[in-house]
């Protein structure tokens, strides 16, 4: 018996109805209306096992190839879950079914999975609100002599002026960066297997990952570039006037893009090769790997400290790119490409691990690992040996003629900003381990459909969001900056202040959901080639 998943918009349940073909008649059972269905046909010699989604979906299909003329013929059988992209419409006789709906179509196109672009607009939302203090409120979080510089490598870790509020609102931001190449390396495997059921060949896939690639890296060089938009007007904390060139997340989005697309490639291609445990080893693999980038980037960073190595050589650039966020010959490089690969990669093998699995096991799944990273970075951080690059400054809290009660907060409120101050230029360990348990918690959180359902409007605007990421990009750095530059303009350079600057990023966020709806209905309505679809 071969068996065949059917797919339809809503989501797959047990089957408690079971229709049988038997010399051209149906007949039928059934526990109510929205039941789940089974079909099981006879069909020649081949038995095909069909398992279908809510009876209220009206949608029966076969996976299935009628390309060039040839006769529709199934494909190999896919979990319960999954979703494919081309499909075989299966004519039933007259049946209590099919008298009620007699016409039964398949979907032509895989339907998202709503917990990541959820997840995705979340971030998004976090991400807007550290570029909207970065022009709106700018606030040196060090001294003078280092204005903007935040969890560097080569300096001292920021102390937050020992406000907790400027700490959670910087720490609540730190999930975006780690959270996009998480879901990129998760969603490149998704796009693979789609692309793949659509007839993609390997190139053609090599050919968009590189495509969209350097279309990010093209992007952080010029509108995105800092050392071009920080000249003149500069509402932000930033002070970039030898610098030309500065090489933002979007270049290192770029280059993990097409890294992690070749990353997709390799690991669904050994999966279908190997077999047993050798095919289960894989994503376990890619999560060694992911690891071990940010141990390798922080011996890196050793060995530069010890060798007294300052980048002033003719390798600097080539560091620079690799692994060593710096600025050199009017050259800067905020996110270098091989450190920012490790969470990339794990979102490979998370993606990989988790194919084939019943999304109600996805909850427990995240938690899980949520769980894990979280008691790992506890760990680390009170060891502190290794995962770091770097400690934070143990300098106690200057406390003049206070309470004693209000000591014995200000000496705790330090303490834990100095506990889960961790180094982010490069991504450290810590840091990785922290924002990605994090972001796990948030994916379980929307994995759980009820839990959206009682929140549709904010359903709606995470999902506009996500669906259109680069596009809110872009315009929202074009949004706040421009409102940065008319504030410095108005009020003076020190902005709005952490407070006065929120309503104004809500309001930005609003005008934003708008665009950002139309855009991701319009890019969804443009054929798969469209250059649209990069945005």
């Amino acid at each position: 018996m071969a068996s065949y998943g059917t797919f339809t918009n809503g989501p797959l349940s047990p089957a408690s109805l079971t229709v049988s073909l038997d010399g051209g008649e149906l007949a039928s059972s059934s526990s109510g209306a929205a039941a789940a269905h089974l079909l099981s046909t006879s069909v020649a010699s081949n038995a095909v096992t069909l398992v279908g989604s809510p009876l209220a979906q009206h949608c029966i299909a076969i996976p299935g190839d009628t390309k060039d003329g040839a006769e529709p013929r199934c494909l190999p059988s896919t979990t319960p879950g999954e979703h494919t992209t081309t499909f075989l419409q299966l004519a039933l006789p007259r049946s209590p079914i099919t008298e009620q709906h007699p016409v039964l179509t398949a979907p032509t196109a895989a339907a998202r999975i709503p917990a990541y672009d959820l997840t995705r607009g979340l971030l998004i939302v976090f991400m807007s609100l550290d570029h909207a203090r970065k022009y709106l409120a700018p606030q040196p979080l060090l001294s003078a002599n280092r204005p903007g510089a935040e969890e560097d490598w080569h300096g001292p870790l920021p102390d937050y002026q020992q406000s907790l509020v400027l700490f959670l609102v910087r720490a609540i931001t730190h999930l975006a960066a780690p959270g996009f190449f998480f879901l990129m390396g998760v969603g490149n495997v998704l796009f693979v297997k789609s692309r793949i059921t659509r007839g993609w060949s390997t190139r053609r896939l090599v050919r968009h990952g590189l495509v969209r690639g350097a279309v990010m890296v093209g992007l952080a060089g010029t509108v995105l570039n800092d050392g071009l938009m920080f000249r003149g007007a500069n509402p932000s904390d930033k002070h970039l006037s030898n610098t030309f060139l500065s090489l933002g997340v979007m270049f290192a989005l770029g280059a993990c893009f097409f890294l992690s697309m070749l990353a997709s490639l390799a690991a669904l291609h050994l999966r279908t090769r190997l077999q047993g445990r050798a095919a289960a080893a894989v994503a376990p693999i890619l999560a060694v790997l992911a690891l071990l980038v940010p141990l390798m980037t922080e011996c890196v960073i050793k060995w530069f400290r010890a060798s007294g190595t300052d980048l002033s050589t003719p390798e600097a650039l080539a560091w620079m790119l690799a692994f060593v966020p710096d600025t050199r010959a009017g050259v800067q490089v905020v996110y270098p490409v091989l450190p920012w690969l490790a969470p990339t990669l794990w979102g490979v093998a998370y993606a990989v691990a988790v194919q084939g699995r019943d999304r109600s096991q996805m909850v427990c799944w995240n938690l899980r690992i949520a769980s894990a990273f979280a008691a790992a970075f506890t760990v680390l951080r009170f060891a502190e040996s290794v995962g770091n690059i770097q400690l934070p400054p143990t300098t106690p809290p200057v406390v003049v003629a206070m309470h004693h009660a209000h000591q014995v907060a200000a000496t705790i409120t330090a303490g834990l900003i100095r506990f889960l101050t961790v180094v982010k230029y490069p991504p450290s360990l810590c840091f990785l381990l922290a924002t990605l348990a994090a972001v796990h918690v948030i994916l379980a959180t929307m994995s759980v459909p009820r839990a959206m359902a009682q929140l549709p409007r904010t359903s709606r605007v995470l999902l506009a969001f996500g669906q259109s990421s680069l596009f809110f990009y872009l315009a929202h750095v074009a949004l706040y900056f421009g409102l940065g530059v008319l504030a410095k303009a108005i009020v003076g350079p020190q902005g709005l202040g952490l407070l006065g600057m929120t309503p104004v990023w809500l309001a930005g966020l609003a005008g934003l959901y708008p665009a950002c709806k139309w855009y991701a209905t319009f890019k969804a309505g443009t054929s798969q080639e469209s250059l649209w679809r990069l945005f």
